[in-house]
């Protein structure tokens, strides 16, 4: 067994031989409803949270290049990329076109089962695999997972094939170390060196909390064909207007990206994956996104139901409704939730990261949860009202609840807010708040007449 144990806030370290932060832009997106992370174009995983998408980052080194963390895999020269998704899922393939041979990698967070349809299940597990397709060519990876946000000092364990890197948080496993190959435990990171020849592969797992059951590279090649499945059968299942077939397979993609940011266990739909990726370099504007508005959730769902999801703008409309519910009264829907429901994200500052590219404070919570925007009620009567018209059936709670959010429109409406721009100043009279009431409002009635509901009987 060998033992390392290394101190990450050490200032001035750096762990990557990539200094340069990458354009957002650039960055590939990989999930499966538990959680996302995203893949620069040199192979390096910079953002990625364990077990879920609120959870502490594990992979940060796009908020701090130093103390983030971060899983690099690929090529050991300069190389040339190309990068896609398998069909309409969510698997990343990389091409390297390097010295002497040309590499491919692909990588996913598993689903089995449901081809798109519930039920399905996820794995809290990043698996990576890289194969050789032509010559051959050296390659590099470079394992360092820094947990709660690069606060926790990490110790790593190797225990043959397995290394577990052990925090106060809890401990991130990697498997799949290949005998041959060059493997050293050093500044508290995996380094990984090999040499690799046509035809040959290498498959990588890494877990939150224990190591997968099954993580040998026969198991790793079925949940890749099992999650190329799964995003299939989603894609089977979407409605794209004819008007629109031209653009049918750039509407299954932005439709791929909503998809990823809504929530296996509870309904909720996450606004983004991140946190603290600034309105402009170097700014203070820098906000966790990682929580459940309902403005943006309800928007999502108009756009997921559009594509023929309902089942989406049903689970989240259950969730809301649940959420609401823990209000003295219900009708008070909050800003934003957590993705469990929580009514309290608590917005603190982590000094120790330095923001990307230097943007700081990074910020996790958000305290936009305490604001009144008024605008809210009319984007959740809208994405109401669309079910409705797809043929979804209101429970008389939820009608009963959705009543009540009319009715609270009706005495707020006059109030300041802080508006859909979540000012931190003093709240204001704006144009789009008063609209997006009488949203809410004309929306109500027409669901009261669709329900053949009338004042006067009440119901």
């Amino acid at each position: 067994m060998n033992t390392l144990q290394g101190s990450l806030l050490a200032p001035g370290r750096r762990m990557t031989p990539f200094p340069d932060y990458p354009p957002i832009e650039s960055l590939g997106l990989i999930g499966n409803r538990h959680t996302c992370a995203l893949v620069d174009r040199n192979g390096s995983i910079v953002w990625c949270c364990l077990p879920h998408l609120d959870s502490p980052s594990v992979f940060a080194s796009l908020l701090d290049r130093a103390r983030g963390g971060h899983w690099r895999l690929g090529p050991a020269s300069d190389a040339t990329t190309e990068r896609g998704y398998i069909r309409a899922s969510s698997v990343l393939d990389t091409v390297f076109k390097a010295k002497g041979g040309v590499l491919r990698l692909r990588d996913f967070l598993p689903i089995r089962h449901g081809r798109g349809i519930e039920i399905s299940r996820s794995f809290h597990s990043i698996m990576r695999i890289i194969r050789c397709e032509e010559g051959e060519t050296d390659v590099t990876m470079e394992w360092a997972p820094r947990s709660s946000y690069g606060r926790d000092d990490v110790t790593l364990i190797q225990r043959g094939s397995v290394v577990e890197a052990r925090s106060q948080s809890g401990s991130v496993w990697l498997s799949g170390l290949p005998e041959d190959a060059d493997v050293r435990l050093k500044g508290a990171a995996v380094h990984l060196h090999a040499c690799m020849s046509a035809g040959e592969s290498l498959h990588f797992v890494s877990s939150w909390g224990e190591p997968l059951a099954d993580a040998g590279p026969k198991a790793v090649e079925d949940y890749l064909s099992d999650t190329v499945d799964w995003w299939d059968g989603w894609a089977a299942s979407c409605h794209v207007d004819p008007d629109a077939e031209a653009w049918r397979d750039m509407i299954l993609r932005s439709g791929m990206v909503l998809k990823l940011l809504t929530n296996e266990r509870s309904g909720a739909i996450a606004a983004a994956p991140t946190t603290s990726l600034p309105e402009e370099i170097g700014g203070v504007r820098n906000w966790d996104y990682r929580f459940c508005w309902v403005r943006d959730a309800s928007l999502i769902t108009q756009a997921l139901v559009t594509l023929g999801r309902k089942e989406d703008g049903i689970a989240f409309l259950r969730f809301l409704e649940s959420a609401a519910a823990q209000h003295r009264d219900p009708a008070r829907v909050q800003v934003l939730y957590g993705l469990n429901g929580e009514r309290n994200v608590p917005e603190y500052n982590l000094g120790h990261l330095d923001g990307y590219r230097d943007s700081r404070p990074v910020r996790i919570g958000n305290a936009a949860a305490l604001q009144r925007q008024l605008d809210v009620y009319g984007e959740l009567l809208q994405a109401a009202y669309d079910l409705l018209l797809i043929g979804h059936e209101l429970s008389p709670e939820q009608w009963s609840w959705l009543r009540g959010v009319a009715d609270y429109v009706c005495q707020t409406w006059q109030l300041k807010d802080r508006g859909i721009w979540e000012v931190r100043g003093p709240e204001r009279h704006f144009t789009y708040s008063k609209l997006m009431c009488w949203v809410a409002l004309d929306r109500s009635l027409r669901i009261a007449q669709r329900l053949g509901w009338s004042e006067g009987t009440g119901t």
